[in-house]
């Protein structure tokens, strides 16, 4: 859980992956997913980060975390969205 942020192993989505998949960390590097514009001109974008037990190993799963950016480029919000 090291390279987890702290807010995020908060949740419930994480404490029960963690709970199935104990072993499993992220991996870089995250893949833009897309973007969607906000009612104040920004942007929220979405990428997803593998997570898996070792590097070769196949994903267990991946962190879906959304950044919501202001129209003068200032990262305001970031928020983990779900665990697939």
């Amino acid at each position: 859980e090291g390279s987890v942020r702290e807010e995020d192993c908060a949740t419930a989505a994480w404490r029960a992956f963690v709970a199935a998949h104990p072993d499993a960390v992220p991996f870089a590097p995250a893949d833009f997913v897309g973007s969607t514009a906000t009612d104040d001109g920004g942007q929220r974008l979405l990428f997803s980060t593998p997570l898996k037990s070792c590097h070769a190993c196949a994903d267990d799963g991946a962190l879906l975390v959304a950044y919501t950016i202001d129209k003068t480029g200032i990262v305001r919000e970031r928020k983990l969205l779900t665990i697939k």
